[in-house]
Parts: C-alpha cells; structure tokens; sequence
C-alpha cells in the first residue's frame, strides 16, 4: 500500500475517534448536563407541589366559605326570629300601656263609681223583696263608712261593694228559711224565696201567710198552701229531698212589718 495511502487512512480513523475522545476527556461538561436535568426535574417538582398546594389553599378557602356561608344564613334566620320577637313585644307594650292608661282611668273614676255602687245597692234593698231588713240595712251602713275610711283604697272599696252584690245576687237563686218574729212579737218561721216571694208559718203550723205588696201586709194562706209552705220549709232545711214546690207567689212588692 502506497505510504499517501495509508496517511489518508490514519487521518479518517483519527477524526472518526476524536469526539468520543473530547467527550471522554471532558466530566465537567457531563456533570453539568447532569445538574441541568436535575435542577428541570426539581422545578417541575416545586411546581407540582405548588400546583398542590394551590389545590388544597382553594378546597380551605371553599370551606371557609361555606362555613361562613352557613353562619351567614344561621344569622340571618336568627335576625328574623328576633325581628318577630320584637314585633311582638312591641305589640305586648302597646297593649300593656293601653291597659296601664285604661286602668289608671278607672282608678281615677273608681271613687265616684264605688259611691254609685252603693247607691243603687241601697235604692236596690228598698225595691228588693225585704227580707232579714235590720242586717241589710247595718251591711249598707258598714259599706258606706268604708268609702268615708282614709285607710280603704278604691279598689278595697270596690272589691267590698262586689262581694257584697255577688251574695245579693246569689240570695236569687235560693230558697232560705230563719226563724224570727212578727210585730206582734210572735215568733214564726220566715221562708225566703230568691227574691220573689216571703212568707211565714206559725210553730203548730195552723198560721201562714205570704207577703201582700199590693197591700203591704201579710196575707193569710189558706190549708192547702199552709202544707206546702210547711214542705217547702222542710226541703229548705234539707228535711226532705228537693222536689217541685207548688207556692202561691206575689204581683207586687212593699215593706212588711216585723222582724223578717
């Protein structure tokens, strides 16, 4: 082989080799490829983790929404409630002072209203049936020294006065015997009908009368009426079970004489 030959041989092997020998003889090139790709792999990881941490700081924020989200209505629905409660309170205060106004009214007029009172109670034993006269008189009196006292409130007064006309009223709805005496101090037995009709019978039973308004006296009742006045004596003393009771009744009322 010519010598020119085998120099252009030796010059091709020896560019063919020359790269891997450079690349060989150089590491720091090597470990710098190398740190390049380390150092894109740890940012693509930083990355990552901040993408995650995106993630979860957006999924607490969502739920720090909705929790004040639900407060927020908790709130709102609790302000109604307290709207409502103060509506009605208010409502509740308006009527209290109305009643407070109305109540201090009446307070102011109670004294004026009390003497009224009494005074239709007494026009009201006058009209009444009479009956038991001297004890109703002295409650009418003891009512009125009441209303003169400086140590009785209206309202003591006014609860007197009512107490007094509920058992007025209550006598209407009862019959009720007592025994007493006429003017002729003869001592009989007086039977109260509500507030319709009185009458008296004699121990022995042989005297009844029933009291005449028309005539203002008492009028004489024959046998008949005598026995049933006399059962109807029993039956108020709860001496014989209650039952209809057949009595003659009066048209007209006045003031009997004695004792009744």
């Amino acid at each position: 082989m010519p010598a020119i030959v085998r120099i252009a041989i030796a010059i091709v092997l020896l560019a063919s080799s020359l790269p891997a020998r450079l690349i060989a003889a150089d590491p720091a090139s090597l470990e710098d490829a190398i740190t390049l790709q380390k150092d894109t792999l740890q940012r693509s990881a930083q990355s990552q983790q901040a993408i995650n941490h995106l993630d979860d700081e957006n999924r607490r924020m969502l739920s720090e929404y909705q929790s004040l989200q639900a407060a927020i209505d908790t709130l709102r629905e609790e302000n109604h409630h307290l709207d409502n409660q103060r509506q009605k309170i208010a409502q509740k205060r308006a009527t209290l002072e109305a009643d407070i106004q109305k109540t201090t009214q009446l307070l102011a007029t109670l004294p004026s209203l009390n003497q009224q009172i009494h005074e239709t109670y007494g026009r009201f034993i006058g009209l009444d049936l009479p009956f038991q006269g001297n004890r109703r008189e002295q409650e009418h009196r003891f009512l009125g020294e009441l209303l003169n006292d400086a140590d009785q409130t209206p309202v003591e007064n006014y609860l007197a006065l009512v107490r007094q006309l509920r058992e007025t009223a209550e006598q209407g709805l009862h019959i009720q015997h007592w025994t007493g005496k006429l003017s002729d101090e003869r001592q009989v037995t007086f039977l109260r009908l509500g507030h319709i009709a009185l009458y008296y019978l004699t121990p022995d039973g042989e005297e009844g009368a029933i009291w005449d308004r028309s005539t203002e006296t008492w009028s004489t009742l024959p046998m008949e009426d005598r026995h049933k006045l006399s059962r109807a004596i029993r039956v108020a003393a709860k001496q014989e079970p209650t039952g209809w009771l057949v009595l003659p009744l009066p048209t007209h009322r006045s003031q009997p004489e004695g004792d009744v």
